[in-house]
């Protein structure tokens, strides 16, 4: 139904500038994943005072005039559901630019043609499509996303693009380029990363699942990893590993998402003690062993 749709399209995200730059970039990452084209990633044009447009072309498999229909005008349908290799797989991100405009543009490069589709709501408020033109085409297969955005959204999108784009695997080649943040962290392990300043990243810290990052609420997991809210944390795993929400904007605190974050911040702890165990080891003196530990800037983190 229209009602259903709007709440699926428009009602879903709170952050829905962010949700339209992660969602729709993510499919142009899994795309090319699925095409095995890594090497050529997808391009981003970001909005501007000269061309108002937000644009994501992949160099991925590109799609059917049926799969369009199915993609963008319908919900559940979703091919990747059952693989941990894709970011999307709950079928609904296809669908963010609706949280911003009426109507949107894709054009799809599928076997040797382009055909450029329409995307909008008719007057019931349904998602339909309607194919704008199709011509014979040399370039390289994959999608090209067009959203619309409105003039005061511009600066929004850039500042949200690299917060966003920082943790992708595959980063996009974006016009104009993105100055990502220098990261210098204060410690790190193979699926952790951690800095003792709390304003260096997010409020808590982050979890990094695939290529979208998600916020910590230490809140809501073991109180005895509360006092890392004093510092800031990365935690990385792999798809899947984690439930999130629908919106894809924040964990599920299910209880296989505590347990494996809970387990991720014992290994990162562990991993602690041993660095500041061996320094001090090393030590000549007392004295000096707890100079070495004043000076790692560590020991409260894993209540040493």
């Amino acid at each position: 139904t229209a009602e259903m749709f709007d709440i699926l399209s428009s009602g879903l995200y709170s952050d829905v500038i962010s949700a339209v730059i992660r969602e729709i970039s993510s499919n142009a990452s899994d795309s090319v994943i699925e095409a095995g084209t890594q090497d050529k990633g997808f391009k981003v044009k970001l909005p501007s005072i000269f061309d108002c447009t937000f644009v994501v072309r992949d160099f991925g498999t590109g799609l059917s005039e049926e799969k369009i229909k199915e993609v963008y005008t319908e919900y559940g349908n979703s091919d990747k559901i059952t693989s941990n290799n894709y970011n999307g797989t709950l079928g609904l991100g296809s669908k963010s630019p609706f949280s911003l405009s009426d109507s949107f543009t894709v054009a799809s490069y599928f076997e040797g043609k382009k055909t450029t589709y329409s995307l909008f709501k008719d007057e019931n408020g349904k998602p339909k499509y309607a194919k704008l033109s199709s011509e014979i085409s040399t370039e390289p297969s994959g999608l090209e996303v067009i959203v619309p955005v409105k003039r005061q959204d511009i600066n929004q999108f850039r500042d949200k693009a690299v917060q966003i784009y920082r943790w992708f695997d595959i980063k996009p080649t974006v016009d104009p380029p993105l100055n990502y943040p220098i990261e210098n962290y204060h410690l790190s392990g193979p699926n952790w990363k951690i800095n003792q300043n709390r304003s260096y990243g997010g409020d808590l810290g982050d979890v990094v699942m695939g290529s979208v990052c998600y916020p910590i609420d230490y809140n809501l997991l073991d109180k005895k990893y509360v006092h890392l809210s004093n510092h800031y944390c990365v935690l990385f795993f792999k798809i899947g590993e984690l439930d999130i929400s629908a919106s894809r904007e924040k964990l599920q605190y299910t209880k296989k998402t505590k347990e494996t974050i809970e387990k991720r911040l014992e290994e990162m702890t562990s991993e602690i003690k041993d660095k500041i165990s061996k320094e001090v080891n090393q030590a000549k003196s007392v004295f000096e062993a707890r100079v070495l530990l004043r000076k790692s800037e560590i020991g409260e983190i894993v209540n040493f």
